[in-house]
């Protein structure tokens, strides 16, 4: 697979609503009112060792779920993305500095402080592309059902795509909705490993997980030098 390829199927799934038009998955949309294409390193493609990252879904960009600016201005990169007015760098440009605010900080620190994965060289993804919030409230939410849906819908196709050698899950909750819809068999030949999740809930929990980060870490750089 290739860049445009995984660009056409992102392109594709801007426009999906499938869990907001189901009643029975009880959801509305976040402040992005679209799919969210999340980072793809420009050097993914050619890297030596292709590493995604998967986790939940995302929530709002910017400072937090007020952020009503910063929304705005992606879901307009990614609307001109998906009319072909605007490009795909242009929504990686947005993606590369609000990556500084995913989970306050705690998103840079686990995965490239700690594990020391290559900005440029990794994709992250999420299992659900769409942020989300229970009715009437602005906090985000999923649900199996969503994480199933898009699952089936877009985001198989979109990892498939990928064609990484290495998946790397985070949280308790991915693994098994993953391992659940036969992501192992879909791609036989990658290597999968489960993480926590970047941001525990129970702060004191954060050392334990950074330095699980750090062995993963240690064993991705073992596992690029059978690569060379």
């Amino acid at each position: 697979m290739s860049q445009i390829e995984v660009e056409s199927i992102y392109r594709q799934s801007i426009g999906c609503n499938s869990c907001f038009e189901n009643p029975e998955f009880k959801v509305e949309r976040g402040l992005i009112k679209t799919a969210q294409p999340r980072w793809i390193g420009r050097d993914y493609f050619s890297s030596r060792l292709k590493i995604c990252v998967i986790a939940i879904n995302p929530g709002n960009v910017g400072r937090g779920i007020s952020d009503i600016s910063s929304a705005e201005k992606f879901q307009k990169r990614i609307l001109d993305f998906e009319q072909k007015k605007g490009t795909w760098e242009e929504v990686m440009s947005f993606i590369e500095g609000d990556m500084e605010n995913w989970g306050k900080g705690r998103y840079e620190k686990f995965y490239f402080e700690k594990m020391k994965l290559e900005v440029n060289e990794v994709a992250l993804m999420n299992m659900m592309l769409c942020s989300a919030t229970p009715p009437g409230q602005r906090k985000n939410k999923y649900t199996k059902q969503t994480l199933k849906n898009c699952f089936k819908k877009n985001t198989k196709k979109l990892i498939c795509a990928l064609e990484p050698e290495v998946i790397i899950l985070s949280g308790k909750l991915v693994q098994s909705e993953m391992k659940a819809l036969a992501l192992p068999l879909a791609l036989p030949n990658s290597e999968i490993i489960d993480s926590f999740h970047y941001r525990p809930q129970n702060q004191n929990d954060w050392d334990r997980v950074d330095e699980d980060a750090e062995r993963i870490g240690q064993y991705l750089k073992e596992l690029k030098r059978n690569y060379d």
